[in-house]
């Protein structure tokens, strides 16, 4: 089911991107993590993630012109721990290169790492270098308004799926389960069926008079979505698969 699916999105007719206005923001002040990319501690899956909530409101970066402050606190033997990360750093481009600050409090930190950084519409996306799987960080700057951005960006996560007209809940832990993770110019929709068997398909996304659309070397492929619930809700329809996916946006 889940390659029926994904076969569906790689095909069809051609379009072009609507214009997105962009505006260049300063890398210092204080910044939310809305989403990452990594591999899962548990699973080792490597993928998209909302930030957890077990201990903590949320995981917050604060930069000033010469230092980078991450404030993170995870769970540990049922414990919540300080996983606070104190960093120098310099510029060079839109690369960062990061060296242990005197006062880095956290035995695991390491002594230097590198980042390359974007802004894309007021949000934040730093890249860790890494041999093999980059880790990627998506943050918003705290308290502000991120209105702009198309509804469709962001995390969402299957509440039920519709396939050959039988309905089917989905809950954390199943394995009947379903994902998108959506950055401003491609998504990941990743399925997962009742064996845990999980296939994921990355792909840049367009939009044309209020139409969203998979773009793919063989021309573009409609998604057809609707929005609900004041664009918290998402329902995906895919009529060559007889599936309808349910998503809701991932809990902040």
């Amino acid at each position: 089911m889940t390659l029926a699916v994904l076969a569906t999105l790689v095909v069809a007719s051609s379009c072009s991107k609507e214009n997105e206005p962009d505006t260049n923001y300063p890398l210092e002040g204080e910044w939310e993590l809305y989403m990452f990319k990594d591999k899962h501690g548990t699973t080792g899956n490597y993928g998209w993630w909302v930030p957890p909530r077990k201990c903590v409101s949320g995981i917050y970066a604060t930069f000033t012109d010469r230092t980078f402050i991450y404030y993170n606190v995870y769970s540990a033997n049922g414990q919540c721990t300080n996983r606070h990360e104190y960093w120098d750093y310099t510029k060079v481009g839109n690369e960062l290169h990061f060296t242990k600050s005197a006062n880095a409090t956290w035995k695991g930190q390491a002594n230097s790492m590198k980042a390359t950084y974007q802004m894309k519409n007021g949000e934040l996306i730093l890249t860790f270098s890494s041999s093999k799987d980059p880790i990627i960080f998506v943050l918003r700057r705290r308290n502000a308004d991120y209105s702009h951005l198309d509804p469709f960006v962001g995390s969402w996560v299957t509440t039920k799926v519709v396939i050959n007209g039988t309905e089917y809940m989905t809950r954390e832990g199943q394995c009947l389960r379903g994902a998108i993770t959506v950055m401003q110019d491609q998504f990941t929709l990743s399925l997962r069926n009742e064996k845990c068997q999980q296939e994921d398909l990355t792909r840049p996304w367009v939009k044309r008079s209020g139409r969203y659309y998979s773009v793919n070397p063989n021309g573009d492929k409609e998604l057809e979505i609707e929005f609900f619930n004041g664009n918290r809700e998402l329902k995906l329809s895919v009529p060559e698969a007889k599936a309808v996916f349910y998503f809701e946006k991932a809990k902040r």
